[in-house]
């Protein structure tokens, strides 16, 4: 919990009455801009995003079969309609649960609360970073 990541692929899994009931097909894949991403110094994931955080448990084995790192529920709709419109993009997301370990529905420790709140502080302080750098791009 607390660590930032950088997204380099994005599986589309948003289709919830397929995730539902186990029909899952051959996600779409998206990505980030390279240059831009390239520029995050941070772990690099693929992420699965998905329309059900509360499904993410049932999947959980799937999904780690198939080298997913995170779940979210935006990051490949995000991409992609960043390449729709040719727009650079990139995602930096910060670990808020551990699924089946620590799941999202369970309350936190203080402990938890202040490794998040440094984790987003942290990001944030990157992203502006990053976006300052780039402005001229």
């Amino acid at each position: 919990i607390g660590s930032l990541v950088s997204v380099v692929k994005a599986s589309a899994f948003e289709g919830f009455s397929r995730l539902l009931l186990g029909k899952e097909k051959q996600p779409d894949i998206f990505y980030p801009d390279q240059g831009l991403a390239g520029k995050l110094d941070l772990p690099q994931v693929h992420c699965a995003t998905v329309s059900s955080l509360k499904l993410e448990e049932d999947r959980f084995y799937s999904f780690e079969s198939s080298g997913v790192d995170v779940i979210d529920m935006e990051c490949s709709a995000f991409f992609a309609a960043a390449g729709h419109v040719t727009l650079k993009a990139a995602a930096v997301l910060y670990v808020s649960d551990v699924i089946k370990a620590k799941p999202f529905y369970q309350p936190l420790d203080e402990s938890s609360q202040k490794v998040l709140s440094s984790s987003l502080s942290r990001g944030v302080n990157l992203l502006c970073a990053l976006s300052k750098a780039n402005t001229n791009d």
